[in-house]
């Protein structure tokens, strides 16, 4: 008998850590962004190779298979949507549209903590160098 109750406390402890339900890997938390939040380009042309964000669990370890949602505004264009891959990481190709001014791009994934991630691309003036005519 007295073995019995030896044992009973490393069976609580075993019991406990299998019951503890705190482990969140795999399970999407947040959006970061993998390139640079300010970029510079020309209109109507791609901004760089491509634009990346990395979807991460509360651990910091990435999650794959997450929709993320891109959304491009002054008539730029990039994918509607892509999934993220193993390292949790997704991109598109952002091709600014025809406004001289600073555009904007968001990668979004609703329900996280941090849901989403906005990029700006400078686009220069043209200048006018030829006197209007």
């Amino acid at each position: 008998m007295p073995m019995t109750f030896r044992a009973l406390p490393a069976l609580a402890l075993l019991l406990l850590a299998a019951c503890n339900s705190t482990d969140n890997s795999n399970v999407a938390a947040k959006l970061v962004p993998v390139t640079p939040l300010t970029l510079t380009g020309q209109l109507g042309s791609a901004v760089g190779d491509s634009i990346r964000v990395q979807v991460l669990d509360a651990g910091d370890r990435p999650v794959e298979n997450v929709t993320v949602q891109w959304n491009a505004n002054a008539g730029g264009t990039a994918a509607g949507t892509t999934r993220t891959s193993a390292d949790g990481q997704t991109a598109t190709q952002w091709v600014l549209g025809p406004k001289e001014k600073s555009q904007t791009l968001t990668a979004s994934v609703p329900g996280l903590k941090v849901s989403s991630v906005t990029f700006t691309a400078n686009v220069p003036s043209s200048g006018g160098g030829d006197g209007g005519l």
